[in-house]
């Protein structure tokens, strides 16, 4: 039986880009997990060996601005921020009813 670690050696990897870069994803030599993500790639359009969309860089003022801009949505998209709405929701529930149900 073949393990999923040796699905995931270098080599393996190696021979199954070459495919990749004919555009098939070769299923038998690669993990699953990794084949499935290779191939919801090819499915959007990503290539092997593409070049990849040069993004603009900010300098430090552009970015304070864009971050304050967007502060809202930042703090809801971070499941460790203290301000999540599940996290203030369970807070507000437990401080009324002061019990473990929360």
């Amino acid at each position: 039986m073949i393990t999923r670690a040796a699905l995931r050696t270098p080599d393996v990897i190696r021979q199954a880009r070459e495919h990749l870069s004919r555009g098939r994803v070769s299923m038998d030599l690669l993990d699953a997990s990794i084949g499935r993500s290779w191939q919801r790639c090819l499915e959007h359009g990503l290539r092997p060996g593409a070049r990849l969309l040069e993004l603009p860089k900010l300098d430090s003022s552009e970015l304070r601005l864009r971050r304050e801009t967007h502060r809202r949505l930042i703090e809801l998209a971070d499941p460790s921020s203290s301000k999540s709405p599940r996290t203030c929701a369970a807070a507000s529930c437990c401080s009324r009813r002061r019990t473990p149900r929360c």
